[in-house]
């Protein structure tokens, strides 16, 4: 929890930092739409990077099997 409470601060600093007069509440609520930004562009990445791995890995399967077959 300490964890991401220091997160969240850190976000709600970065926002006062571009916009200094921003209220309190609208820097949180800014960060909190900044991390779960974040977090969604992560997931896509995160997707992206499965999908990717699992055609490489049909691949090099699909390369195996016509090797052993070629063997027999």
């Amino acid at each position: 929890a300490v964890k991401v409470a220091k997160f969240l601060n850190e976000n709600i600093k970065e926002v006062m930092g571009k916009q200094p007069t921003t209220p309190e509440f609208k820097a949180l609520v800014l960060a909190a739409l900044n991390i779960t930004d974040k977090y969604f562009a992560i997931q896509d990445r995160h997707s992206q990077f499965k999908t990717k791995m699992n055609d490489k890995s049909q691949m090099i399967l699909d390369l195996l099997e016509k090797a052993t077959e070629q063997n027999y």
